[in-house]
Order: structure tokens, then C-alpha cells, then sequence
């Protein structure tokens, strides 16, 4: 049980200095793109009443 402790206290510890020092990288959907930015959506009115009908 004390080794587990010691790992979760590892643990923790470990997350909170990525945290403080920035090392952990940015968080965010820009994260998996490569790009730093999200995609941007575009909604056509054909997509909201197919058929034309706006």
C-alpha cells in the first residue's frame, strides 16, 4: 500500500511540474492539427434545408 502511495505522489508530482514549467505543450484542439489553430467550420444553407428550400 505504501508503494502505491509513493507512485501516486510520483505521479502527481510529475504532472504538476509539466503544468508550471509549460513543458507539457498546449492543450486544445489545435493540439492534433499540427497547426497550432482549430479548423474552421463553414455551414452552407443547403446543409441546414437540403433541397433548397431556405
Amino acid at each position: 500500500m505504501k508503494a502505491l502511495v509513493v507512485i501516486a505522489g510520483g505521479l502527481v508530482l510529475l504532472v504538476l511540474i509539466l503544468m508550471l514549467t509549460g513543458l507539457g505543450g498546449g492543450h486544445g484542439p489545435g493540439r492534433h492539427t499540427g497547426t497550432g489553430v482549430s479548423p474552421a467550420v463553414v455551414i452552407t444553407a443547403e446543409e441546414i434545408a437540403p433541397g433548397g428550400e431556405v
